[in-house]
Order: structure tokens, then C-alpha cells, then sequence
């Protein structure tokens, strides 16, 4: 069964950052996102990955897996 993970890139960096949670599905992963938006303030993008992503990658606006993008 695969896994996700929810990524941000944090203000003023442009890598994405992870914790050790992992969800059963994306949805769960992007309801994660929307709540930690209404408690801080600290990231500007976000997006939902599979576990097997590389951790650290840099942040592509292209990247079709981007579900908040507050960089304007």
C-alpha cells in the first residue's frame, strides 16, 4: 500500500521540508496541510508526495503536486 507525505517549503528557503508522518492517502496528507496553514505561518508552498520521494529536493512552482502556493 503506498504512503504520502506533506512537504512545505518554508519561507525564505527554497527546499522542501518534511516531518515523519506518513498517510494512508493524499487526502489525509492535504487535510494535514490545511490545517497546519491556519496555525503557522512559516511555509509558503506545500505539496503531497509518495514516501519514496527524495526528501530535500528543491521547490519546482511547475510541480503538478503542489496543493497550497501562497508565494504569489
Amino acid at each position: 500500500m503506498m504512503k504520502y507525505r506533506a512537504e512545505v517549503g518554508a519561507l525564505g528557503e527554497n527546499r522542501w521540508s518534511t516531518n515523519s508522518m506518513e498517510y494512508d492517502t493524499i487526502e489525509e496528507a492535504q487535510a494535514w496541510l490545511k490545517g497546519l496553514a491556519g496555525r503557522w505561518f512559516g511555509y509558503n508552498i506545500s505539496r503531497v508526495v509518495t514516501v519514496d520521494t527524495p526528501i530535500g529536493e528543491v521547490v519546482d512552482r511547475e510541480d503538478s503536486r503542489i496543493y497550497q502556493d501562497y508565494r504569489g
